[in-house]
């Protein structure tokens, strides 16, 4: 049996981890990018949504993670950008969020990774060549997990904390030393094998800029770090403009093999 202590720790950390909203207000159709929507089952047989931009076999195309809150739908102008500039994408719903079934929760989390590879792999028959990843917020730490098993041609991790409880301790320490839900990338970073960009806006609100920078300097060779002066947490696309874009893309390109 729970304790007193225990028993109120989950829904506490719900309300600092997951925000999903059911809703979808906008698609990449509203920017002018044609998607197709599909359905599958999960790792624990719940059935999740993921969006394909699919620009053609000689693409590279980013596997994308979303953060925390919203749903696919507010993803709708970042993806029809990166389409833009020659970038196919794959970008899915966790559990609980947007059309997909069952409740989030950091395992859900890395089994929805793992889903969504292996669809784009066996279902889709997407070259390994082909599938790049990309994660931001909490999606980064989803993208460290999937990576630690996974090659990929290149990771891009964007605004990404080393661990959810080094984020709560600034807020609720005692919190903190009780969390169930780790999403640790700090102990896990290391493992990977792929090229790494890091993006990290320096007046990030939410994870601060020391943080992204102390998981790069953690993470191994190769890696680069982008800075986006001025950018918070969830504007880094949208500071950083066409530089950014064309930071992405240059380092996608020069990882692209096909």
């Amino acid at each position: 049996m729970l304790s007193n202590c225990d028993s109120m720790t989950e829904p506490i950390e719900e309300k600092f981890i997951f925000f999903p909203t059911k809703e979808i207000f906008q698609t990449p159709r509203d920017y002018g990018t044609e998607f197709k929507e599909f359905k599958f089952p999960s790792g624990n047989g719940v059935k999740i949504v993921g969006w394909l931009i699919e620009l053609g076999e000689d693409t590279p195309l980013l596997l994308f993670f979303h953060g925390n809150a919203g749903n696919i739908g507010d993803r709708s102008e970042n993806l029809a950008l990166l389409s833009r500039r020659g970038i196919s994408s794959f970008i899915i719903d966790y559990q609980g969020y947007g059309k997909s079934e069952g409740k989030p929760g950091e395992l859900a989390c890395y089994q929805d990774a793992r889903t969504s590879y292996r669809f784009l792999r066996e279902e889709l028959k997407i070259p390994k060549e082909r599938i790049f990843l990309f994660g931001r917020s909490l999606g980064g730490a989803v993208a460290v997990d999937l990576a630690q098993e996974i090659d990929f041609p290149a990771v891009i991790l964007e605004s990404t904390f080393t661990s959810f409880g080094d984020l709560v301790a600034r807020f609720v320490p005692s919190l903190a030393r009780s969390l169930k839900n780790k999403f640790n990338s700090l102990e896990k970073i290391s493992q990977l094998r792929s090229p790494l960009l890091f993006i990290h806006g320096d007046m990030d609100e939410i994870v601060p800029y020391e943080n992204g920078r102390k998981l790069f300097e953690s993470a191994p060779q190769p890696k680069e770090f982008y800075t986006i002066a001025g950018a918070g947490h969830n504007d880094t696309y949208l500071v950083g403009g066409e530089e950014y874009f064309d930071k992405i893309k240059k380092f996608i390109f020069a990882h692209f093999k096909i």
